[in-house]
């Protein structure tokens, strides 16, 4: 047994050092974990923790100069370029905090996933409960929900494209749909959720991420690409495996992760370059986009169809669909 642990850091991250000595920590099994690792445009940061890291067995590290670029498709395609066969494949950001024993859980929960969706190529994903600082005496507290993504009809992330959602959990989206998951374990996702992403060696060979994605196109594109090329993307339960630091807040130098929005695209030029990207996509992808849509229940242009969002039918097409 082994996995790769894909990670792509913009810039610096506080959080990293830490992460990857958690992930090693909380593993059952600390010795079939790999990292790779890709710093992009702060070759001081990558400088520190080649030196930081130098104790950690199996990790392999990449600099990137990449000018203009946000980094978030560049930087994951980069990560995901040093993956050496591992049997697994997990795809994080680098401020992440593990559970106990995630590894077991994580590739029991994949192995069932494999057997119920009769699917080899298949993808654990959701959208992870979130990890906090307390800025008194930084003991992390978290929120263990895994997240589901909820479609909303008519609202967009730029302008008037590209389809917003959030995330919730299940029970507060769909009563149906909660009990499909608490009946049988797993339920298909309609995104896949960029920093936790549990597949095996069909994921790790190509991760179906096309480079030239800015930011908000990523997650929507990658997941009608994985579809497109029959994978199973499902969400898998209630509790989080892993938690994600989502706040942008600095407590102090030592706590914390870098503040994104210096990063972020909200200047006029990169938005109209996403907005580019999404559509000439569409235009070029119309056999992959409507597939997706079918399955997804979603206009790729307005977001859901209605206020449940979820058909009677709702599993990859083209393989074993979940029991109801």
């Amino acid at each position: 047994m082994s996995i790769y642990v894909s990670i792509s850091c913009l810039g610096e991250d506080k959080e990293l050092i830490k992460t990857v000595q958690d992930c090693k920590e909380m593993a059952k099994d600390p010795n079939s974990i790999h990292f790779g690792i890709v710093v992009i445009e702060n070759l001081e940061f990558y400088k520190k923790i080649k030196k930081d890291l130098s104790n950690i067995k199996n990790i392999s590290f990449l600099y990137k100069e990449e000018k203009n670029n946000l980094g978030v498709a560049k930087g994951r395609n980069f990560a995901a370029s040093m993956y050496n066969n591992e049997e697994y494949f997990l795809q994080i950001d680098p401020h992440t905090r593990f559970n106990q024993n995630w590894d077991i859980t994580l590739i029991d929960t994949f192995n069932q996933a494999v057997e119920t969706v009769n699917n080899k190529k298949t993808i654990l994903t959701g959208y992870l409960g979130k990890y906090l600082y307390n800025k008194d005496d930084g003991q992390i507290y978290v929120d263990d929900n895994l997240a589901y993504t909820r479609w909303i009809p008519n609202k967009f992330i730029i302008g008037d494209i590209i389809p917003a959602w959030n995330h919730a959990p299940l029970h507060s989206i769909s009563d149906k749909l909660n009990t499909f998951l608490q009946n049988n374990k797993f339920a298909p996702s309609s995104l896949i959720s960029g920093h936790f992403m549990f597949g095996n060696s069909y994921f790790g060979k190509n991760i179906h991420l096309p480079e030239h994605l800015l930011f908000w196109e990523e997650e929507i594109i990658q997941t009608i690409e994985l579809i497109s090329d029959g994978f199973s993307i499902l969400h898998f339960g209630n509790t989080s495996p892993m938690y994600h630091l989502y706040t942008y807040n600095i407590f102090s130098e030592e706590y914390g992760r870098n503040d994104l929005h210096n990063y972020l695209p909200n200047d006029k030029e990169n938005y109209e370059l996403m907005r580019s990207n999404f559509l000439s996509y569409l235009e070029n992808n119309d056999l992959k986009v409507k597939k997706f849509e079918k399955y997804a229940n979603i206009d790729i242009l307005i977001g859901a169809k209605n206020s449940s969002t979820f058909p009677d039918t709702y599993s990859n097409i083209g393989f074993l669909p979940l029991k109801e």
